[in-house]
């Protein structure tokens, strides 16, 4: 009997789990944001144990692939921005996080070795991501509407303690991990996870996220181009099971939320949300610090002055993950962040098909829900860097479904 095997599984699916629900455990345990210490004690503790027996069971260190070094080098040139920031204070708080998180995807690294450690943790960020719709439709059958001091707009909707826009591409990077459960599980119970697909789509139509809705509507198209290179009945049921997912979220959510979907088309060729201001002064503050940038987390105190006048309060997150990194860490840490992708991409090449899906489908939903977020320090953007070099170190499976 496999019992350290199928506590490692265990660990992996709690903790992918709690990553995927984190804002509500960070929220339930009385913690003051995400990356609070509480939260971490509780979401890492499940895979520090079983990497601590990993290690111990297989008496040697996994060596790090190609992709965690690239990563720990963009931590290190973050650290490396205390010398000319704008705000020391923000850097060591943004070190600490990312420590943290690259802890987590080393520890991760260690434990994902095989196809069933893999499916465990996709499993459970699934199951996480299940936990978060059920709160989300909690809060719209108790009129718990969403507060937004900022921005208005129509009736929004998120699981405790989300912002929607983030419930919202969270749930949209689970529908690639949803299809590959489906296609690459051997349970013959296994396309019942394709319920996730309209379960996650009525969610997300009650967030009311526009980022959030194109996101998961790039994931759904790579779904069913996926599904339909595997088998007709499942590209089948997937149709049918979005179908019924339209069907209701038309039927239940109601229209205040609605018109604020449809003004999707209207915002992209406007101001987003006025996110065209903040992105304004973002690249005002590159082209003057083009190279190393004005320091880690160091965007809030450098745009601040500009921003002041047109926000109060003010808020001024860069909103767009990929230019955060730019401003704050310059060209040389935008080489650093997007090489980590460029070099998962190249580690799954020569992969199976599944594999090969799943990078390309997450990566797809991450760029597109990230384009109007700063996720650059958030658990889901790490959780997909921890997936991406599992899966460029996994051998290929020879059973054909897993090819």
């Amino acid at each position: 009997m496999d019992t350290g095997g199928k506590l490692i599984r265990a660990a992996l699916a709690i903790s992918a789990l709690g990553i995927a629900a984190d804002v509500v455990i960070a929220t339930r345990l009385g913690s003051s944001g995400t990356a609070s210490l509480a939260a971490s004690i509780v979401l890492g503790a499940p895979l520090i144990l079983a990497a601590g027996w990993q290690i111990f069971a297989a008496d040697r260190i996994r060596p790090s692939p190609a992709p965690f070094w690239m990563l720990a080098a963009f931590v290190g040139w973050s650290a490396l921005t205390f010398f000319w920031a704008v705000d020391q204070g923000a850097v060591v708080s943004r070190l600490v996080t990312d420590l943290q998180l690259l802890t987590l995807v080393w520890f991760g690294w260690q434990l994902v070795r095989s196809e069933e450690s893999l499916r465990a943790m996709l499993g459970g960020f699934v199951a996480g991501c299940f936990f978060v719709v059920a709160l989300a439709w909690q809060a719209f059958a108790e009129g718990n509407a969403f507060e937004d001091v900022v921005f208005e707009g129509g009736t929004r909707y998120a699981a405790e303690g989300f912002d929607p826009n983030d419930m919202a591409v969270t749930l949209a990077l689970g529908i690639p991990m949803a299809v590959y459960l489906a296609v690459a599980g051997r349970s013959r119970w296994r396309w019942l996870v394709l319920l996730y697909l309209p379960m996650a789509a009525s969610a997300i139509a009650l967030s009311a996220s526009r980022g959030g809705t194109l996101a998961a509507a790039a994931s759904l198209a790579c779904a069913v181009v996926w599904l339909a290179r595997r088998s007709r009945t499942a590209l089948a049921l997937t149709l049918a099971l979005v179908a019924v997912g339209i069907a209701a979220v038309g039927w239940f959510v109601p229209w205040d939320t609605w018109s604020r979907l449809l003004t999707i088309r209207e915002e992209l060729g406007g101001s987003i949300s006025d996110r065209d201001v903040i992105w304004r002064v973002a690249l005002t503050l590159l082209a003057g610090h083009p190279f190393v940038g004005v320091g880690a987390a160091g965007f809030p105190r450098a745009a601040l002055p500009a921003l002041t006048p047109w926000r109060n309060p003010p808020v001024p997150y860069v909103h767009n993950t990929p230019l955060s990194v730019a401003v704050e860490l310059g060209g040389i840490g935008l080489l650093l962040f997007l090489g980590v992708f460029a070099l998962i991409f190249h580690g799954v090449a020569r992969r199976g098909g599944n594999h090969r899906s799943l990078v390309i489908g997450l990566a797809l939903t991450w760029f597109i829900g990230c384009a109007s977020l700063t996720w650059e320090a958030r658990k889901g953007t790490w959780f997909v860097f921890l997936l991406g070099i599992a899966l460029a170190g996994l051998r290929p499976s020879p059973r054909p479904e897993l090819q």
